[in-house]
């Protein structure tokens, strides 16, 4: 990778140069060149972050959400995630959501993920979700996502859910021990 980008610098000078002489002729052949030595790179890039994970899911409901936005890139820097905790379970209690949302989320294990605050909006009541979006919780689309068959390992997985959906949490059924994952589509 880097004797790649070491030749596009190279390149950029011979492009520099061709226009100061005014050769169009050598300076679209630089361009060209410039051109597929940084499609190269981006090739190598996308291959990296393939994860090598075979994985058959099938998409099974969307359901209208609310979650609580992280605001730190490094979120697991400090006590963040802990503060995080805490003002989460502040708003449900305020907003008196906690028992719904204990409700819903006690039937799942949650295996992994980056979303930290979430609920259905429908188990919700006009108030309670007046109240958190008050408190700065957003509304959203989840995906529920079934995983039918699964031939890699965990960190694989995680890997693919890193790429392919963003925003989401792996959660297993308790009652059915069936992995899914929850793709949080936000706005």
């Amino acid at each position: 990778m880097q004797g790649k980008v070491r030749n596009i610098k190279r390149v950029a000078t011979h492009i520099e140069w061709a226009m100061t002489i005014g050769n169009k002729e050598k300076l679209i052949n630089h361009i060209e060149e410039m051109m597929s030595l940084c499609n190269e790179v981006k090739a190598g890039i996308m291959e990296e972050k393939k994860p090598n994970c075979d994985i058959n899911v099938e998409v099974i409901n969307e359901i209208p959400f609310l979650y609580k936005p992280i605001l730190k890139k490094d979120y697991y820097e400090g006590t963040y995630l802990e503060d995080f905790g805490e003002q989460r379970s502040e708003d449900l209690k305020l907003s008196k959501a906690m028992n719904n949302h204990n409700k819903f989320w006690q039937s799942y294990e949650i295996i992994k993920g980056n979303i930290f605050g979430s609920v259905p909006k429908e188990l919700l009541s006009e108030d309670s979700i007046r109240d958190l979006k008050r408190f700065g919780w957003d509304e959203c689309t989840v995906n529920v996502i079934d995983v039918l068959e699964r031939k890699c390992d965990f960190d694989e997985m995680i890997k693919f859910c890193e790429s392919e959906y963003g925003k989401y949490v792996i959660v297993k059924e308790k009652s059915s021990e069936v992995e899914m994952i929850l793709h949080y589509m936000m706005g």
